[in-house]
């Protein structure tokens, strides 16, 4: 009864490109054309079934929530960055002329020469610009996990709020129900002539105050129901009843040490910080090899008339990295990959605090359900049994009993209240260790910190 979040960064990254469940690697766009198809484009979705259970929650939103389509497009954007990047330089036309206006005609009295001009990238520039390119593709990509992750946290939340307060509504109708049985008892025994009009009075003020609990409850249900709608955006989902039946069992092992391991290769924030420190070095590197001049041939022919001529120019220009050598920009990426280093050195020791302290709430929500169930739970029945044969007999009066059903009313609440306890420190627990609902979910690939 609680949530999980079993995710993988390279199977959600799948659903997240190609709107699929299927794990499809992030293709590199070939330099001479896009893709035939849309990066961006939302699926279309017609009445869908309302999800009432965690994982058809968690499938509907990935598959099909509106949201994602934004995210998808960040990725593709950077896909075609890794495509311009991979680019030559633009060559460029000139057209120069000349005209005599005096002096000796030594090279005719006017003359016309187009130029074409192509820098030519030979010292490895284009190369580092790509593999610039595709380290910041695989920053993009996190970037958009690490964003779904965060979503993720929300749509839990949001699924636990809907199910513990429709498991709220049932148990007030519930007390209803054991309250409507009072009532009976009491109507018989007034109709006997044993019974005061108060005890029926005061029975029809419990049930007013009931049914105002229930009210207040169904709206709490409805407010949550809206919100889990509103955050997965599905088009044409309307409902989404989870209970507490739907929500799926803890996946992860019941290991500290093995949620420490698994939480340090799959947080996408840890990722997203490792991925920048390659990001920056493959920065740095591409200034340093812009250093080398980028030259540039011109070749085309001139044309002169009176007298008639034709002739060949070709020239070559070297730029000459005298001063500006990228110096500031190679500085500023390696500060940058010093700085990501730090940041994935912080989150590591915050993952394990984090891990750390959502398994011991765990722990401790945990024993005391198990404590209440064991102990509180177990003479309920007994205890209502006697106050009735007890109110029955004259023994006891009306408050007696309804104190004898309020407490067992006030044990199913706690009850309740622990129960939701345990389940919202599993997914705290889930969510710090990113575990996510998807059965071929695979770890990512780890990216260490060189």
């Amino acid at each position: 009864m609680n949530t999980a979040l079993q995710r993988s960064s390279r199977s959600l990254m799948g659903v997240l490109i190609c709107s699929g469940v299927s794990i499809v690697p992030v293709r590199t766009l070939r330099a001479e054309g896009a893709p035939h198809a849309p990066l961006v484009a939302a699926p279309t979705v017609e009445r869908l079934p309302a999800p009432n259970t965690e994982d058809r929650v968690f499938e509907q939103w990935l598959l099909h929530g509106q949201e994602l389509v934004s995210l998808r497009s960040k990725i593709g954007a950077a896909q075609f960055d890794v495509a311009t990047s991979a680019l030559w330089p633009n060559p460029s036309l000139t057209v120069s002329g000349g005209y005599l206006v005096s002096g000796t005609n030594l090279n005719g009295a006017s003359g016309i020469g187009p130029q074409l001009t192509v820098p030519v990238p030979v010292f490895g520039q284009v190369g580092m610009r790509k593999e610039e390119a595709v380290a910041n593709l695989r920053v993009v990509e996190v970037e958009v996990l690490s964003e779904v992750w965060e979503r993720a946290g929300d749509v839990e939340d949001a699924m636990l709020e809907r199910a513990f307060s429709q498991a709220e509504v049932e148990s007030i109708e519930h007390n209803l129900n054991e309250l409507g049985r009072i009532a009976r008892i009491v109507s018989t025994r007034a109709n006997a002539g044993a019974n005061s009009v108060y005890d029926t009075l005061r029975v029809g003020s419990t049930e007013a105050t009931f049914r105002a609990g229930l009210a207040t409850a169904q709206t709490v249900r409805d407010r949550a129901e809206t919100r889990l709608v509103s955050l997965i955006a599905v088009p044409g989902l309307s409902q989404t009843p989870v209970t507490r039946e739907g929500l799926l069992g803890f996946r992860g092992p019941e290991s500290e040490a093995a949620l420490q391991a698994i939480a340090r290769q799959r947080r996408p924030d840890l990722e997203l910080a490792r991925r920048g420190v390659l990001a920056a070095r493959a920065s740095a590197a591409r200034y340093r090899r812009e250093v080398a001049p980028i030259p540039s041939f011109s070749i085309g022919p001139y044309f002169t008339q009176a007298p008639s001529s034709v002739s060949l120019q070709a020239s070559v220009n070297v730029p000459l990295p005298a001063f500006d050598r990228n110096q500031g920009l190679i500085g500023r990426a390696l500060v940058q990959a010093d700085g990501a280093r730090a940041l994935a050195a912080a989150l590591e020791q915050r993952i394990q605090v984090e891990v750390h302290g959502a398994w011991q709430a765990r722990e401790r929500a945990r024993e005391a359900l198990v404590a209440f169930q064991e102990g509180g739970l177990k003479t309920s029945g007994e205890l209502l049994a006697r106050a009735e044969v007890s109110y029955q007999a004259g023994t006891f009066a009306i408050l007696d009993l309804l104190d004898a059903y309020r407490a067992v009313w006030d044990a199913r609440a706690q009850a309740l209240q622990l129960e939701r306890a345990f389940a919202e420190a599993e997914a705290e627990l889930e969510h710090a260790a990113v575990l996510l609902p998807i059965d071929q979910a695979h770890g990512p690939e780890p990216v260490r910190s060189p």
